[in-house]
């Protein structure tokens, strides 16, 4: 059980993250009384053999901060090897008496222990009689290759005459989050335990170390198994028997290493048998029961338990950053897509997201804009949207002058100058230039569902001398044809406190932020680890082509603005809805064909979009994008409605199934089904680490196909399996409409 704790706690530290819920259940409820003088905390953590790893106790009496800062020092010293299990244990009683009860094989009297995810039984045992354990292990070593790992372990303590509560927030390497409240609140079922790669890390995690005590500590590889006899892989043997090749006498051959580790497996329901394959492989079949309970989990607690926990709090994604008093184009297409996605997987994966439109509002543009404006409307009164007319049009026409009349060229720079000195009249056209452009900016961004926040390049110039001084202490400055090198990494790391600074555009920008990246490790912004926080990285990706192989263009070689690209979708897929409707029979009214003609025209282009691999180009065509079947947005709305329809068909009560009905996965392909399901978390993961939205697009249209087996092969409606087909059903429903709500398309249960 999972402690509800409630969210108006008060918490003394600038370091908390309220993490999401579901992240580590709790059998066994622990409420304290008494005094805050005469209650005492103390933490220790295990390893996955109970051997403590580190502890800390205080009393809680009136030093309030003192406490505080000792748990925060035990925050800062622990870089730890993974940790399988953590024991919390709390008193009311004189807390010197923690230290040794920790070495003892009776705990001091008063004390309570709570093993997360024992059971209550084990639990009780444990209190009863906690075996021997030895003192914590001192390694430098051990600490120093940990290092790349961390673990946030800040308390709060809340305390009055009647109850005290303890709060903790721990996230694990293996990017497992873990929130525990010890209170008098109520609980409710929750879990997330990490996918199921985690979880079977953890598990070979714990052998190779029993197996293997006094060598360097080995990451578990860990990955799903592409032969039909095993569902996941561990593939260390061979890594551990180059290192340790004629050390030790039982382990002559790579077979012999993967048996050592299979041998020390720890036992869990999640295994229903293990084996070794090829050159020490050791292979994992996943328990059906263990799949069928854990998609029963999800039903009743909702597809965030699936969520995957990462190693960043909070986030900047910078995408879109059209330019003012130019219209958006297919250009911009790519930038805003695959950067809203991104921000929808971190926000999912309990991310703090800060999306950012990085307008290009400021430059020697404004001043050939401002000057012809003046000319055109001598009383600045006179400016405003309907008479400038078309803007694009406008900035063509002010470009042609500048380029051809030195005159206007002269004014145009001066204008700049006053602009940038903050003359008001110049100030006030400027601004009213950019809203012209937001609002149509804004129309684009509506249709598409997008939503950022605008912090263009006039907003970091206050910011600008600050960076060139930090950056000219250090010696990191060099002009160049009388330029210096700027850049906003200072304030997205200090002022928004930013662990992940992520740029979405074209790979041709890629030597750039390069260059970027590199002075920002040197002026110590970011960690010279790329696998380390804080961390930048560029999204590059590449260009849209016309059919024929050629950059996408209109007949008259102008740039395909983005809004006439959406108008065509939705007019192409009305069409194709009309013919659609004549041949399958079903009526629809003209409202509501216009009504789904505009999503799915517009979820058609995105996942067009998507699909591909970011860092190549794509060629855009609306013939196959439309396309009814294969990996297209269309075909897997239908897909979506399909499955929708057959549980409405069914007339079952689908909520109260997900209380009382239970999956079974006897047949092959109900079992496929079910597998693939549980590894949407580990699709969102792979996605959110190497920003590429293509994997879950592998996954969803990969999850099409295995209902479509599924459905092909198990009757559902009318059999006798039918609640538990049925709650398979609805899981891939969910599943499916989760994988649209991170790519950005409007999931419709009609189509």
């Amino acid at each position: 059980m999972t402690p509800h704790v409630s969210s108006s706690s008060n918490v003394p530290c600038n370091d908390w993250i309220a993490p999401p819920p579901g992240q580590l259940k709790l059998n066994s409820d622990v409420a304290l009384h008494g005094g805050a003088g005469s209650v005492g905390v103390g933490v220790a953590i295990r390893d996955v053999k109970g051997k403590v790893i580190a502890a800390l106790s205080k009393p809680l009496g009136e030093n309030f901060s003192s406490v505080i800062g000792d748990f925060l020092a035990l925050r800062e010293g622990l870089l730890l090897a993974k940790y399988h299990s953590i024991l919390v244990q709390t008193a009311e009683v004189d807390s010197s008496l923690f230290a040794s009860s920790l070495n003892s094989s009776v705990p001091a009297s008063g004390w309570d222990y709570v093993e997360f995810g024992e059971s209550d039984s084990v639990a009780k045992e444990r209190s009863a009689s906690h075996g021997r354990v030895s003192t914590p292990r001192d390694g430098a070593d051990q600490m120093e290759r940990s290092a790349s790992f961390f673990l946030p372990f800040v308390f709060s303590f809340i305390s009055d005459v009647d109850k005290l509560s303890v709060l903790s927030d721990l996230v694990c390497e293996s990017g497992q989050g873990c929130r525990v409240g010890l209170d008098q609140i109520g609980y409710e079922e929750e879990e997330n335990l990490g996918n199921i790669k985690q979880q079977l890390a953890n598990l070979f995690d714990a052998s190779i170390r029993e197996t293997f005590p006094n060598e360097p500590v080995t990451e578990p590889l860990v990955v799903a198994s592409s032969t039909r006899h095993s569902d996941y892989q561990c593939n260390n043997a061979m890594g551990i028997f180059s290192k340790i090749q004629g050390k030790y006498v039982e382990y002559q051959n790579v077979a012999s290493v993967g048996q050592a580790i299979l041998r020390n497996l720890p036992e869990s329901e999640m295994i229903e048998s293990s084996s070794i394959g090829g050159p020490g492989f050791v292979n994992v079949v996943l328990s059906n029961n263990w799949i069928a309970e854990n998609i029963q989990k999800m039903l009743v607690n909702g597809i965030e338990t699936w969520a995957p926990r990462l190693h960043v709090r909070k986030a900047v994604v910078d995408f879109s950053s059209p330019n003012i008093a130019k219209e958006m184009h297919v250009g911009h297409l790519r930038s805003t897509v695959i950067g809203h996605c991104i921000a929808r997987m971190l926000e999912f994966s309990s991310v703090e997201v800060l999306r950012r439109n990085h307008v290009g509002d400021w430059g020697t543009q404004f001043g050939m804009l401002i000057e012809n404006l003046f000319d055109k409307f001598p009383s600045v009164e006179d400016f405003n949207e309907t008479a400038i007319g078309d803007l694009q049009a406008f900035y063509k026409e002010s470009k042609q002058r500048f380029d051809e009349d030195p005159a206007f060229k002269a004014r145009a720079q001066q204008a700049v100058v006053r602009l940038q000195g903050g003359e008001p009249k110049y100030r006030q056209v400027w601004m009213q230039i950019c809203d012209i452009s937001r609002k149509e900016f804004d129309k684009v961004y509506n249709r598409l569902g997008v939503e950022l926040e605008e912090k263009g390049e006039s907003f970091y110039n206050p910011y600008i001398p600050r960076v060139i001084e930090a950056l000219t202490n250090q010696g990191l400055v060099e002009e160049n044809e009388g330029a210096r090198v700027i850049w906003i990494e200072g304030y997205r790391l200090n002022e928004e406190q930013a662990d992940w600074i992520i740029y979405v555009t074209d790979v041709g920008q890629q030597e750039h932020f390069d260059k970027v990246f590199s002075a920002a490790k040197r002026a110590g912004w970011l960690s010279g680890d790329n696998r380390a926080y804080p961390k930048a990285s560029h999204v590059g990706f590449g260009l849209v082509l016309g059919e024929d192989g050629k950059r996408f263009r209109t007949r008259s070689s102008e740039v395909v603005r983005l809004v006439d690209l959406l108008d065509e979708a939705k007019s192409r897929m009305l069409k194709e809805s009309k013919k659609n409707q004549d041949k399958r029979g079903i009526l629809w009214t003209d409202e509501e064909l216009e009504q789904i003609s505009e999503p799915v025209g517009i979820a058609a282009i995105k996942y067009a979009d998507l699909k591909s691999n970011r860092l190549t180009n794509y060629t855009f065509s609306f013939q196959q994008m439309l396309n009814t079947r294969g990996n297209t947005a269309v075909s897997l709305l239908y897909a979506h409605a399909r499955i929708f329809a057959m549980i409405e068909k069914s007339e079952q009560n689908i909520q109260e199934l997900k209380k009382t009905g239970s999956i079974v996965l006897d047949h092959a392909n109900e079992r496929a089904l079910g597998l693939h399901l549980l590894r949407f978390s580990e699709a969102v993961e792979e996605s959110c680490s190497n920003l590429m939205p293509h994997t879950l697009c592998d996954y969803l249209f990969n999850l099409s196909e295995y209902f479509r087996h599924f459905y092909d092969n198990c009757k559902v409606v009318g059999s006798a399996e039918e609640t538990s087909r049925l709650l398979l059903c609805e899981a891939t429903l969910i599943v499916i409409r989760k994988c649209f709500n991170l790519l950005g398309i409007v999931a419709l249960n009609r189509i």
